[in-house]
């Protein structure tokens, strides 16, 4: 964008007297100032803007850290940080997550699978992803015992 303004500047400036005229000494950039314009046409911000922090947090994600992909699904559902709303990029982190062995991804992603969040409703899949993930969130101790001791 710096570009195509600087090469903008140019044509104006340069406009504002001809070649022949030493008055003003920007006609010598008029022949940079198409330079300049396609540098900035090409050099433009063509997709969305990330803070360095949403970055890391996307690139962790793509190389499978659950915990990063149930981050980023969040921040997706949520609207929150740089990111948009966009409840199938949140389903699609999930699932990632899920595919890593996230309990906490399995009961959201449980939830939008309930209620067709994000795409198609499957109910039962919702109850097994809820089975998987209380069983992984049981202490390793053992079957807690109500009856007396004995």
């Amino acid at each position: 964008m710096a570009f195509a303004l600087l090469g903008l500047w140019a044509a104006f400036a340069a406009a504002r007297g001809l070649p022949g005229e030493h008055d003003n000494p920007f006609w010598i950039l008029l022949p940079v100032a198409p330079i300049f314009l396609i540098l900035g046409y090409r050099l433009r911000d063509r997709g969305q803007r990330y803070t360095r922090a949403t970055h890391d947090l996307i690139d962790r994600a793509r190389d499978g850290d659950p915990e990063a992909c149930f981050q980023l699904a969040a921040q997706y559902l949520g609207g929150e940080a740089d990111l948009h709303r966009d409840d199938a990029s949140g389903r699609h982190w999930l699932e990632r997550a899920v595919d890593a062995g996230h309990p906490k991804a399995m009961i959201r992603l449980a939830g939008m699978l309930r209620e067709g969040q994000g795409g198609g409703k499957d109910p039962l899949r919702a109850q097994a992803l809820l089975e998987r993930a209380r069983l992984m969130e049981r202490p390793k101790a053992g079957p807690i015992r109500t009856g007396p001791a004995g």
